[in-house]
């Protein structure tokens, strides 16, 4: 009886232990399941150490450069121009960008990579904005490229269209509409389900399975023509920008001095002529550029308007003295429209270096991204574990490179534009006036109710008549 008893002891012991360590055989091999499909849950420390530096970095770089351009823009009346409007539309899809990309990404790495911790509507919303700023950028960019085209290379049509603010603002809703209704596929699509049946840990925002063939098509489509066909588009416009700048300077440097000249000639026979016949004297042959010192005689000698280039007494004057003011009006004013010409081309042509750079930014940052994307729909998991590999490190590059690319713009801005380094300044003077003269105004609330001194008559600094004066 004892050995039949210790025997049944034994064997409910036994099925005691086996109830007891399937399940963990079974979740150890679920779990390994997740990792093959999703990835490792949590990240070492040194990925973790790194990836969260280079995001809040990133974060914070973004969301202080794009918010001090749409500062900028709104603030400085030399700002209120067509392409400015274009880069304000691009700073604020940067930042929903950021801000609806970035805190989920931080949170994956320095936490946990699944389950998803922040419910099904943001998941939708979170796409749809991110796909919609996406589209919105790459719109944007192709506009006003289109626009530079047409003002360079087909200035006949360009003068066709306004350049006012409500063409511009009508312009970029309709971008952000189009956009948004591009990006509703995907918010159609998305939603938070289960990669594993009746496993919550594995709950991700993501593209259910029953859609995820349907969105391989909308993925591919959408990047051909989203982002390869407007970027040839772009790419074939600046090279036709660049050949148009080139050949208007080369065709300037050649004959800028023959011109001159030539006209500088025949203005000294216009004035020649029209003073012999007014005053019936012999002409003495005295080259252009003595008449023109002697001019200079004069002005230096305060007895002509250096402004207007008229005389001070017209009854000191002779006819050659007359002459050679004008002959000297001329040739200022000649110089004058000169350099402002100079000024202007030179004003174009960095501000097309400077779109330009901002396209080539661009690309490189959002290319990663969309080959990612396009390799996933392609790849099978059970395929080539390199290409898999590969696969797995072109999304941790394209991760980092698409909010890279949402920093870099501001950055681009103050090195290439010196317009906006002026704007920039002056926009923090203005919010630095702001500061000290709300506090100069407390101070003189404070002093007003300790003192019988009556401060009501007293214009204070901080009046809004003077608040943006610098």
């Amino acid at each position: 009886m004892t050995t039949l008893a210790n025997t049944s002891q034994e064997s409910d012991l036994s099925n005691a232990s086996m109830e007891e360590f399937t399940p963990k055989k079974d979740l150890n091999s679920s779990k390994e399941k997740l990792e093959d499909i999703l990835g490792p849950r949590k990240k070492g420390p040194i990925f973790v150490i790194c990836m969260s530096t280079v995001y809040i970095v990133i974060l914070l770089c973004g969301l202080i450069g794009n918010i001090s351009t749409c500062f900028v823009v709104i603030y400085n009346n030399c700002m209120h121009t067509t392409t400015n409007y274009y880069l304000f539309s691009l700073a604020v899809s940067d930042v929903l960008s950021l801000l609806f990309g970035l805190p989920p990404e931080l949170y994956s790495i320095m936490i946990e990579a699944y389950p998803w911790a922040f419910g099904e509507t943001f998941c939708v919303v979170r796409t749809f904005i991110f796909e919609t700023t996406t589209i919105a950028s790459v719109l944007t960019i192709l506009t006003f490229t289109f626009e530079r085209w047409l003002h360079i290379c087909k200035a006949i049509y360009a003068k066709q269209f306004s350049s006012g603010f409500s063409r511009v603002l009508k312009i970029i809703l309709f971008i952000w509409v189009l956009s948004g209704l591009l990006a509703l596929p995907y918010a159609f699509m998305t939603g938070v389900y289960l990669e594993e049946d009746k496993n919550p840990i594995s709950k991700t925002c993501n593209i259910p399975k029953e859609y995820k063939h349907y969105m391989k098509n909308v993925i591919q489509l959408s990047v051909i023509f989203l982002f390869i066909v407007p970027m040839t588009l772009i790419s074939i416009m600046y090279i036709l920008i660049g050949v148009t700048l080139w050949k208007s300077q080369s065709r300037h440097k050649a004959g800028s001095y023959m011109s001159h000249q030539s006209s500088c000639s025949k203005k000294e026979n216009k004035f020649t002529s029209k003073f012999n016949r007014k005053f019936r004297k012999k002409d003495t042959k005295i080259s252009f550029g003595l008449k023109s010192q002697n001019c200079k005689n004069l002005v230096e000698a305060n007895l002509v308007n250096n402004d207007t280039l008229l005389p001070r007494n017209a009854s000191q004057f002779s006819v050659g003295d007359i002459r050679n003011v004008s002959l000297y009006a001329y040739e200022r004013t000649s110089k004058e429209f000169e350099h402002i010409s100079y000024r202007a081309r030179q004003s174009r042509r960095d501000v097309v270096k400077m779109l330009f750079v901002v396209v080539l930014s661009f690309f490189t940052c959002w290319a990663p991204y969309h080959c990612q994307r396009v390799m996933t729909t392609l790849l099978d998991p059970s395929q080539s574990k390199l290409l898999m590999k590969i696969l797995e490190y072109l999304f941790y590059i394209s991760g980092i490179s698409i909010y890279i690319s949402s920093t870099m713009n501001p950055i681009l801005y103050n090195v290439m534009s010196k317009r906006y380094r002026t704007a920039f300044r002056n926009t923090l003077k203005m919010i630095s006036t702001c500061n000290f003269t709300t506090k100069t105004n407390q101070g003189f609330k404070n002093s007003a109710y300790h003192s019988s001194i009556n401060f009501n008559n007293i214009k204070h600094p901080g009046s809004r008549r003077n608040q943006f004066v610098t």
